[in-house]
């Protein structure tokens, strides 16, 4: 069974709504997805009220945005059947920190002397989730940069500290998805960090970590996986698919089902 789990829409940084994203799917031949948009689930509810009966099987997700120390993590939640209303209110919260976080990253960038506005940014959202990728591309509309890699390169990048952090911390995530019956999952993780702190995540609540993925070299790959038998944590995995060309068709990346058995058996749709 071919399967994604995890894939943004344009209701936080995807670049196709997500009834669209939804068919594209089933014309790619993957049997489940996971919509895991950026700290909403607003893409994942549409999605699920234009589903047709006899697609791909609608796996409720989404990717939150924490912080470790000073490091960005992003942990995928997974649950069965639909949101839960604790998850929902929570989301709600953290979106209002995400606009104060990204105005405050135009502050600072008109401080370094580049002009740009809070309202560039902001037209260029169309769901309920702003983040650094609409400001990249605000750059790249106004001239600044060429590319939105270029202006994760030489301002967006975690390193030169543009945006803050946000204040919302990996075991708060671990701990509210565990008290709302859901299933966490570290999402892409750094090599060092995972090294250093996995075992500190799962004492905290982590559940698994996304294995497999196309940022993940064989030897990483490896490396991670075997991390994670040892330990006992769940595998999973997904494309990080947002639309960019450079991605390729939604699809290209999947994986089998008998990778992530044991993941998708919690969530009672093996």
């Amino acid at each position: 069974m071919a399967i994604d789990l995890h894939v943004h829409t344009d209701a936080s940084d995807g670049l196709f709504p997500p009834e669209a994203v939804y068919k594209m799917a089933g014309e790619a031949g993957l049997k489940m997805i996971a919509i895991t948009d950026h700290d909403t689930v607003r893409g994942y509810d549409r999605a699920d009220a234009g589903r047709d009966q006899g697609g791909p099987t609608l796996v409720p997700g989404v990717e939150f945005t924490t912080t470790f120390e000073t490091r960005e993590v992003h942990v995928l939640g997974y649950f069965r059947e639909k949101i839960p209303a604790p998850i929902r209110d929570f989301l709600t919260r953290t979106q209002g920190e995400r606009r104060k976080r990204i105005r405050a990253g135009v502050e600072r960038l008109n401080d370094l002397g580049v002009p740009l506005a809070f309202s560039e940014v902001e037209s260029l959202c169309t769901g309920d989730c702003i983040g650094r990728s609409h400001l990249a591309r605000a750059l790249v509309e106004r001239g600044t940069v060429r590319t939105v890699r270029q202006a994760f390169e030489r301002y967006l990048a975690a390193e030169h500290e543009i945006i803050p952090n946000t204040e919302t911390s990996v075991e708060e995530v671990l701990a509210r998805v565990r008290e709302s019956g859901g299933v966490s999952v570290w999402a892409h993780p750094d090599i060092d960090l995972f090294d250093c702190h996995v075992k500190e995540f799962q004492e905290a609540g982590l559940d698994g970590v996304e294995v497999y993925s196309p940022r993940s070299s064989g030897v990483k790959n490896l490396y991670v996986e075997r991390v994670a038998e040892d330990l006992g944590l769940l595998k999973a995995g997904g494309s990080d698919w947002h639309g960019h060309p450079t991605q390729g068709p939604l699809g290209r990346f999947r994986v089998a089902g008998g990778q992530i058995g044991a993941l998708l058996s919690r969530l009672g749709v093996a």
